[in-house]
């Protein structure tokens, strides 16, 4: 047997007096800190905007285009022809108005009277009136930058006196006037006019010169 050893009582007092002391107090352990846990922040709200531009073009009617391009004109000397101008048929004028009468009165012895007429209706004619024109080309085959004439006759084919005007037009693109004979006077760029007076079958000659200005050929 092992021997037991008796400590003495004061070392035992003193232990027990730890162990109560011990007790009394309650024993703080040191809990660790927590640290703060840092969240993610808030998501930042997404504005998402639909927009969706939708253009409509309205297409304006634009006007067809058209052609302005002119033919260009031909140019022609002019053709001799002869022209006869137009005047009313002869007719016969009977009215009441043109009429003759004849009033006869005779007396006697007695102073009785006798009388007679007579009336006779006068038929009233239009003289007969003419006029006729005719041009021609003196020269023959004009050529670009010639001279050529035109003859212009005019005759009073009727039985009256008659005042005439003349009016002579041209093609100024082509031919440009030089002269005539005295009868016409230049009116415009492409006219002559004139004015003379015929009798009964009387005739009027006129010359007019020209220069050829292009080929129409």
């Amino acid at each position: 047997m092992k021997k037991l050893t008796l400590l003495p009582l004061a070392v035992v007092a003193a232990f027990v007096g730890v162990l109560l002391t011990s007790e009394a107090q309650p024993v703080i352990q040191d809990s660790p800190i927590e640290t703060p846990t840092i969240t993610s922040p808030l998501p930042t709200p997404t504005l998402t905007v639909d927009v969706t531009a939708t253009a409509t073009r309205t297409a304006v009617p634009q006007p067809t285009p058209t052609s302005t391009n002119t033919p260009r004109a031909t140019a022609t000397l002019p053709i001799p022809t002869e022209t006869k101008t137009p005047f009313p048929t002869p007719t016969i004028v009977l009215t009441d108005d043109h009429h003759n009468k004849v009033f006869v009165e005779g007396r006697d012895e007695y102073r009785q009277v006798v009388s007679d007429t007579s009336t006779i209706l006068v038929d009233i004619f239009y003289p007969e009136i003419g006029l006729n024109v005719k041009k021609e080309l003196v020269t023959e085959h004009p050529t670009a930058g010639q001279e050529l004439t035109f003859k212009v006759t005019v005759s009073n084919t009727g039985a009256m006196q008659l005042d005439v005007t003349l009016v002579d037009t041209f093609d100024a693109t082509v031919l440009e006037y030089v002269s005539n004979d005295g009868s016409l006077v230049k009116v415009a760029y492409n006219k002559l006019r004139g004015n003379f007076s015929l009798a009964p079958d009387e005739n009027k000659v006129i010359l007019i010169t020209f220069k050829a200005l292009k080929p129409t050929v």
